[in-house]
């Protein structure tokens, strides 16, 4: 899947990503620190931006001050927002 639609269902990304919008992510586009990013965790997809990355696993935030830090493996990561 090189090119896949997701929709915002919460507010830890306002006013970056508004909560019911859909946005276009591409597997094809590579990641650093402040992109936003879709990665794929045990019971949904979760759409956050990159806060650091290391050898096999990056931390993802929101732009929300309650929003918690996750740290994932790179693999979890399933494209980039456009």
């Amino acid at each position: 899947m090189f090119f896949f639609r997701v929709t915002v269902t919460g507010e830890s990304m306002w006013p970056r990503l508004t909560p019911g919008q859909t946005y276009w992510a591409s597997s094809l586009l590579p990641y650093r620190v402040g992109s936003i990013v879709v990665v794929g965790t045990t019971h949904r997809m979760v759409i956050k931006f990159v806060r650091s990355i290391d050898e096999d696993q990056i931390t993802l935030g929101g732009t929300q001050p309650s929003a918690q830090s996750i740290t994932v493996k790179t693999e979890q990561v399933l494209g980039r927002l456009l």
